[in-house]
């Protein structure tokens, strides 16, 4: 299923420099949307491209996905009564979403992928499962989680993913996999939830799979990454060097920041939550402060962790992405009003001419901040 779609002329946007608590040198922190709606869930690439949602007013709002290019903003979706989710983009400008158009599962559609390349829009499944949650690599291949029909409510979904070519089921049925995330080398790690159709319990593993190649790793291998015991596990991300983290509870409302290289856990953080990890080493994630009651934004940068966001004044200052410049950005606000923050490198000229890190190595030295 293919159709063309006209793009929004591009609109030209201000950017508002932010005092930030605490940065690296060399960067900057910017707010890259208007301030005018609910923006969330962005996604960058090493171009300086970033892809998110916009929420449309109305008794039942629904989002649209909108591309940031370096000062421009495109509408990517224009139609305000369909639902489009959880958009995420490569350094080609491939960008993967899903979007709720498929049949209906009691009162609302469930949701397709879709990839929007050179100007086009192809719908990559047509199925009866609820599809979501996709990532795509830099060579173009997509992994997402797919929800079975419902089982007296057991919550089973599975882990899909597309080659370019064919779209195949990754794991087996038998549990709630959840948040795919992939590498160049298509290895793809994610959440396990153990469920019965019976009821659901919250034990938690973060799983690795050999998609294609994986180095090391043969096709079609399987690893648990979490310790076997480790507490509410949740999957972050992993690069190019096949470094992942990820968290466990290690208190009632504390999480740790955990590095698996080489089959090997260390607890690199002693604090933190959602850890998304670059091929430089550098990590971002997010720390809740109990006093006041806000979730603050956070980077570990060549051994040293900055507190890149200032805002107490609000609930969610969420880390949703990071690149190969060590830049991030992230969701600051509450549920229906929030925007998109960025931090990048002051550095000047083309984006697109600056070369990311090279995957070959980078040592992370764990740390108690």
């Amino acid at each position: 299923m293919r159709k063309t779609i006209p793009l929004l002329a591009a609109l030209g946007l201000t950017l508002a420099y932010v005092e930030a608590a605490d940065v690296p040198p060399g960067y900057e922190l910017v707010q890259i949307t208007p301030g005018d709606a609910y923006y969330t869930r962005a996604r960058m690439n090493n171009q300086g491209q970033i892809v998110f949602m916009k929420y449309q007013d109305g008794p039942d709002p629904t989002a649209q996905i909108i591309l940031y290019d370096n000062g421009r903003m495109i509408a990517i979706t224009t139609d305000a009564e369909i639902q489009n989710a959880s958009p995420d983009i490569n350094d080609a400008g491939d960008i993967v979403w899903s979007r709720e158009i498929g049949p209906f599962r009691g009162a609302r559609r469930t949701h397709e992928i879709m990839m929007y390349r050179n100007g086009e829009i192809v719908q990559l499944t047509d199925n009866n499962f609820g599809d979501g949650s996709p990532r795509i690599n830099n060579l173009g291949h997509i992994a997402w989680t797919a929800s079975m029909p419902p089982c007296q409510n057991a919550g089973i979904s599975d882990i899909y993913f597309y080659d370019g070519r064919t779209i195949r089921r990754i794991t087996a049925g038998d549990a709630n996999n959840q948040c795919p995330k992939l590498n160049d080398l298509d290895q793809i790690i994610w959440t396990r939830y153990n469920t019965e159709c019976s009821g659901f319990n919250r034990e938690r593993a973060v799983m690795l799979y050999a998609a294609n190649r994986g180095g090391e790793m043969h096709d079609g291998d399987f690893f648990q990454v979490s310790d076997t015991g480790s507490d509410r596990a949740f999957a972050g991300s992993i690069n190019n060097l096949s470094q992942i983290v990820w968290t466990m509870r290690i208190g009632p409302c504390a999480s740790a920041v955990q590095l698996w290289e080489n089959g090997v856990n260390v607890q690199l953080l002693e604090l933190g939550g959602a850890p998304l990890i670059n091929d430089a080493g550098d990590v971002a994630f997010y720390r809740f402060h109990h006093e006041r009651s806000s979730y603050q934004a956070y980077l570990y940068h060549q051994g040293e962790v900055y507190q890149v966001s200032d805002n107490y004044d609000v609930l969610w200052n969420l880390v949703t992405d990071i690149n190969d410049h060590g830049e991030l950005v992230y969701t600051s606000g509450e549920h229906g009003d929030s925007d998109i923050m960025l931090l990048r490198r002051t550095l000047t000229g083309n984006r697109g001419s600056s070369q990311p890190v090279s995957a070959t190595s980078s040592r992370l030295t764990p740390r108690d901040p």
